[in-house]
């Protein structure tokens, strides 16, 4: 009896879909009501099945909640959402058909009611199968801070030296799991009943077994799961979420082929200086590492009046990203309270505005400012060795301007520069220029083709 009661609880995400489906079609039809003869017959027939469907998947979704493994509490508001949802339906055909009392209740309080109900009981879903941010997870983090400042979650990686006298499970291998697994894996939501966010639950494993299998260590289903193709259903972590590196499952991998041991320190594991040096991440920051006062909120309260998107680069960071796509036509006040900025602004989109070969003598006392963007902007370049104080500026946009190649010699000598971008429609500047094969590595002129295919 339970492994039936298992299997109807597996249908749940299929049969979600149908009281979804009449709902919908009932709403559309509610709202046209105009365009049909007898709309009441119709939104009768769909309601009652909405109804019905609704029913299944409510049972269906406590079944499905009993066998996965979750926690009342992550799935209790989805659970009551659709229950306050099938009752709604059920009421609004009450109502179609004249019964008292729901006769007594406006038609509006129905379908309204209905709508957002779906609307709450769809998202609260969303969040038990893929997670409370997945909506806003795929966007850039400058976007993510502006929606929600703490839908950032920090990326695992060791920055510093690994201290290869402490024990190896709390200090490498289970950071790897916080980072990549334990999202679906923890006390509050064990997906395949399945815990990895301490070392006692991990042992255990879940409903199909051990997942070390300490005999045969390369079979272990940890391994085997994260080694199968991306597109493989089996795959962890989904292909939807962040994927482990290839120096984490090598030193996932020799752990558990040294018997995934907890506390024996990392210095006894015979791990390589190679594999540990290619898990230890050296990137330095784009960015500086500086300490800056908090920017002039009045300032970035006006710009963002006129559409100007500013955000910091980093949650809780000073520094700030800066994109005028919405907005163009720059003015003497707007100006004005970009220098405010000055300090903090560290990235700056200005494509598309209305700046001139003037923009470079505003901008030569931002002194943090790393990265520029003046694409499809009138700039010819003059004036852009007042740039050459910045000392942090490394990258350049300049694509499709009116750039004088004369000037790409000056842009050579900026001290920090990384990279230039000078890719213009109807020109190649790369053959008005003569530079060392050193130097022309700094910019990319663009000029790319696609080889045809045989």
């Amino acid at each position: 009896m339970d492994i039936l009661l298992n299997l109807i609880g597996k249908f749940h995400p299929l049969i979600i879909h149908l009281p979804i489906g009449f709902i919908l079609i009932g709403l559309l039809i509610e709202i046209n009501s105009k365009k049909f003869k007898s709309p009441n017959k119709i939104l009768k027939f769909i309601f009652l099945w909405s109804s019905i469907t609704c029913l299944i998947s409510v049972l269906t979704g406590f079944l499905q909640y009993q066998s996965e493994g979750l926690l009342w509490e992550s799935i209790q508001g989805h659970f009551i959402s659709g229950i306050i949802t099938l009752l709604l339906s059920v009421a609004f055909y009450f109502y179609l058909n004249k019964s008292k009392p729901f006769i007594a209740i406006p038609r509006k309080v129905y379908t309204i009611g209905i709508f957002v109900n779906l609307l709450i009981t769809g998202h609260l879903g969303g969040n038990i199968t893929h997670g409370e941010d997945h909506l806003i997870e795929p966007l850039p983090d400058s976007v993510k801070l502006f929606l929600n400042k703490d839908s950032i979650k920090e990326e695992f990686t060791y920055k510093d030296e690994i201290d290869i006298n402490k024990p190896v499970f709390n200090n490498l291998i289970q950071p790897i799991l916080d980072s990549k697994c334990v999202s679906c894996h923890n006390s509050k939501k064990s997906k395949g009943k399945l815990m990895l966010n301490n070392f006692e639950v991990l042992k255990k494993g879940g409903k199909n077994g051990l997942v070390i299998n300490y005999e045969s260590p390369e079979l272990s289903e940890i391994l085997v799961r994260i080694h199968l193709p991306k597109d493989e259903k089996k795959h962890m972590p989904p292909k939807a979420k962040k994927q482990l590196t290839k120096a984490e499952i090598n030193v996932l991998s020799h752990w558990i082929n040294m018997g995934a041991p907890e506390n024996t320190l990392i210095k006894d594991m015979e791990m390589s200086n190679e594999l540990l040096s290619n898990f230890i991440q050296k990137e330095e920051s784009f960015f500086p590492k500086i300490d800056i006062d908090t920017p002039n909120k009045n300032s970035i309260s006006f710009l963002r009046k006129k559409g100007i998107h500013i955000a910091p680069i980093t949650k809780s960071s000073n520094l700030l990203y800066l994109s005028s796509y919405n907005y163009h036509e720059f003015i003497e006040e707007d100006i004005t309270e970009l220098k405010k900025l000055k300090d903090n602004l560290v990235d700056m989109d200005l494509s598309n505005s209305s700046f001139n070969d003037e923009v470079f003598d505003i901008l030569s006392t931002f002194t943090n400012l790393t990265r520029l963007k003046l694409n499809y902007t009138s700039v010819s370049g003059k004036g852009i060795d007042k740039l050459s104080s910045l000392k942090n500026l490394k990258k350049l946009h300049l694509i499709n301007t009116n750039f004088n190649s004369n000037q790409i010699k000056v842009i050579n000598s900026f001290p920090a520069l990384e990279k230039a971008y000078l890719f213009q429609k109807n020109r190649d500047l790369s053959k008005e220029v003569t530079l060392s094969d050193q130097d022309i590595e700094k910019f990319d002129f663009g000029g790319y083709t696609i080889q045809e295919l045989p």
